[in-house]
C-alpha cells in the first residue's frame, strides 16, 4: 500500500516552511506487543513543494499505562502549545473514558479525541496516496528504518501502530484548507 522509497527524506536543517503541525497518538494497552506511537506531522508550503507533508518526529516505545501517560505529557511539553494533539477515542465506553482522561491530563494544551471507525487500510489510504507520489516525506532520523519497514509491510505486517498514528495525523492536517493557513501566515 505504501511505497516508502518514494517518500522524500529531508535534513532537519533544510526543512521547507512549516505552516501547521499536529501530533497524533496510537496508544498501546500494555507494555508487551503493540507499540505506543506519537507521530508529529507537519504541513509545509514552498513554491517548489506546493502543499506537502513531513513526518518530523516519532516517539515509539512500549510501557505500562502510567509511563505512556507521562510520556504523552512530556512530549506535549516538548512540542509546545502550537502543536495540536490528537488521540484516538475507541468506540466503547472504556475508550471514551480513556480519551477524556488524557484530555484532562493534557489540560492547557490543544488536544482532541477522534472516534476511530472503519478499517485501518481505508483510514491509511489518503496518506499512502500522497506518500506514493512524494508529497509525504520524513526528516532524516534514527526512527526512519522502523517507519519505512512498517509502511512497506502494511497492511499485512506484524505492527501497524505508526501507520495508525500517521493516518490520524494526516486526516487532521488535510481537513484544513491550505488557503486558511497561508492567509494566517501572511502569504
Amino acid at each position: 500500500m505504501f511505497k516508502p522509497n518514494r517518500m522524500p527524506v529531508f535534513e532537519s536543517s533544510m526543512l521547507p516552511r512549516i505552516v501547521e503541525q499536529v501530533r497524533a497518538w496510537d496508544l498501546a494497552s500494555s507494555a508487551k506487543g503493540d507499540w505506543t506511537v506519537g507521530l508529529k506531522l507537519a504541513r509545509s508550503y514552498t513554491s517548489a513543494l506546493a502543499n506537502s507533508f513531513i513526518i518530523t518526529d516519532i516517539v515509539r516505545f512500549r510501557g505500562p499505562p502510567e509511563e505512556v501517560r507521562q510520556t504523552v505529557r512530556n512530549v506535549a511539553a516538548a512540542d509546545g502549545y502550537g502543536t495540536k494533539i490528537w488521540i484516538p477515542r475507541d468506540p466503547a465506553q472504556a475508550g471514551a473514558d480513556q480519551a477524556d482522561s488524557y484530555i484532562r491530563t493534557l489540560s492547557g494544551y490543544r488536544v482532541e479525541a477522534e472516534r476511530m471507525s472503519g478499517d485501518k487500510a481505508t483510514r491509511a489510504d489518503a496518506a499512502a496516496c500522497q506518500a506514493n507520489i512524494g508529497r509525504l516525506g520524513m526528516v532524516r532520523a534514527p526512527w526512519n528504518a522502523a517507519l519505512t519497514e512498517e509502511l512497506a509491510a502494511f497492511p499485512r505486517g506484524v505492527h501497524d501502530d505508526q501507520v495508525d498514528a500517521l493516518s490520524l495525523a494526516f486526516s487532521k492536517l488535510e481537513q484544513t484548507d491550505l488557503r486558511v493557513w497561508l492567509k494566517l501566515a501572511g502569504r
